[in-house]
């Protein structure tokens, strides 16, 4: 129906989960007896090794929160508070329902008992219990449906608008907003799933897919990390990296390699598919690379320079959509601005005469005359600042004919711009062109460059942008007041 609705159902079936989860340990702590935990004897290290992988698809919903983020408000507080949240209270839910559970039941009714937590209900609150516990377990069944549906079905959504599947399947119903037969797709496949898979067939191959979902996450952080493209600036950075990543994998290859043969066997098919799948519909199609793909191709072959504003347009989307950057005019003439990326040290009438070059064949105009205007301006008063740091930087400006225009070159050298005979240097420069009538908007423009120039994050990924597509982002994503 939406995802406004579902996320209504969803958080009112897992309050009462939790309410129900937190009220059955409370009651039942102080009926646990200490004597039933020597009756289990010794755990074989290879079954504990086995339910640690069963169990990680409990874990699942931890993904699902970065899947649905194009829906959520504020991720940038939200994502990371909810799947921290997500892991303390399920963990400690798990604890509690465990200790109560072996707590209350003996070990030959633990053995022959299919809904343990059910039974251990009727232990101390009788059959209204045994009733309760059995509808939160059905509730717990629902919510992962709910959530994995909705967070399932916007892969499809996005491999769509990637070109990796066809594009009326990422149609969007204009009613409710949904990707209506995305969600029908994966509906159908889950339920398939279930009508022909024994059930701990069917937990294994979860937990499998679950498991190499974490891999891949964890492989993700490392190639985002070691790529160093200044427009990937997450709001939360993983400790200890890359050691928890590379631990994490390990394990969890480890974990797969304890799941069986058939979750194995499922597991390579569905690979094998998914490579038939690219040779026969996605390498026919003139399809855009993902920025996934992009950075591994930079990270292993640097002379692959080819899409760069591709990259650097979905990092970009995705930051502004996470911060919610609501674009002004400032935003709207840098995203179209030319940039001058200089490689060698020059005067300033050299700086000035490439400059006019790109000006002139912007606004046809003659060169000469745009030089003698940027000429004129710097001996009518210098337009150098020095934003509150040591190191100067220009801001010329020169005013043409015509009316509601302007522009805006940006500009950057880090061999230096030898400013004057007093020694100044410049590294950084933005070239204003505007018409009489935009006067407004040039102190405008000023009064954003200055906030630009003043943040303490500008210089460092300013001077570690590798292309020019990413100086344009560092402009972009500084943070400062939209006007």
């Amino acid at each position: 129906m939406s995802v406004k609705e579902s996320g209504r159902f969803q958080f009112i079936l897992v309050m009462g989960l939790l309410l129900i989860l937190l009220v059955f340990s409370i009651l039942g702590i102080p009926q646990v007896k200490l004597e039933n935990f020597k009756d289990f004897g010794t755990v074989k290290a290879e079954k504990l090794i086995l339910v640690t992988g069963m169990i990680f698809i409990s874990f699942g919903g931890l993904t699902k929160v970065a899947s649905i983020a194009e829906e959520v408000k504020d991720p940038k507080k939200s994502i990371t508070a909810g799947m921290f949240g997500a892991y303390a209270v399920v963990s400690i839910l798990y604890l509690l329902s465990i200790f109560v559970t072996l707590g209350a039941l003996d070990k030959q009714t633990m053995g022959s008992t299919l809904t343990p937590l059910s039974t251990a209900a009727a232990v101390f609150l009788g059959r209204p219990g045994f009733i309760i516990l059995s509808l939160s377990a059905m509730m717990a069944f629902i919510t992962t449906a709910n959530a994995g549906l909705m967070a399932a079905s916007r892969s499809p959504l996005a491999m769509s608008r990637d070109k990796l599947l066809p594009p009326f399947i990422g149609r969007v119903s204009k009613k409710y907003q949904t990707p209506v037969l995305s969600i029908l797709l994966t509906s159908t496949f889950m339920i398939c799933c279930i009508l022909f898979l024994e059930i701990e067939d069917l937990v294994k191959m979860a937990s499998t897919m679950m498991l190499l979902l974490f891999i891949m996450v964890n492989f993700s952080v490392i190639l985002m990390r070691q790529s160093k493209i200044v427009s990937y600036r997450p709001s939360f950075k993983s400790p200890l990296y890359p050691y928890l990543q590379i631990a994490g994998i390990i394990t969890y290859i480890g974990l797969i390699l304890q799941m069986g043969r058939l979750p194995l066997i499922l597991t390579g098919a569905f690979f094998a598919l998914s490579v038939l799948w690219y040779f026969i519909y996605v390498k026919s199609k003139d399809s855009q690379k993902s920025a996934f793909i992009h950075m591994l191709e930079r990270l292993t072959n640097k002379e692959i320079v080819d899409d760069e504003a591709r990259l650097e347009s979905e990092l970009l989307n995705i930051l502004r959509e996470r911060d919610q950057i609501k674009e002004d005019r400032f935003d709207t003439i840098i995203s179209r601005s030319p940039i001058l990326d200089m490689d060698k040290t020059v005067n300033r009438e050299e700086f000035f005469h490439e400059v006019a070059l790109i000006i002139a064949r912007r606004w046809d105009i003659e060169v000469e005359k745009v030089e003698e205007k940027l000429q004129l301006r710097e001996e009518q008063a210098s337009t150098l600042i020095y934003p509150g740091v040591a190191v100067p930087h220009a801001i010329p400006h020169i005013v043409i004919e015509g009316s509601h225009s302007f522009d805006i070159v940006l500009v950057r050298n880090k061999y230096g711009i030898i400013w004057n005979e007093e020694g100044d240097v410049v590294y950084t420069a933005f070239c204003l062109v505007g018409t009489k009538d935009e006067r407004n908007f040039h102190l405008k423009a000023l009064m954003s460059i200055a906030q630009i120039l003043q943040d303490p994050d500008f210089h460092p990924l300013w001077n570690k942008a590798r292309t020019t597509e990413e100086l344009r982002s560092v402009i972009l994503l500084t943070n400062r007041r939209r006007q």
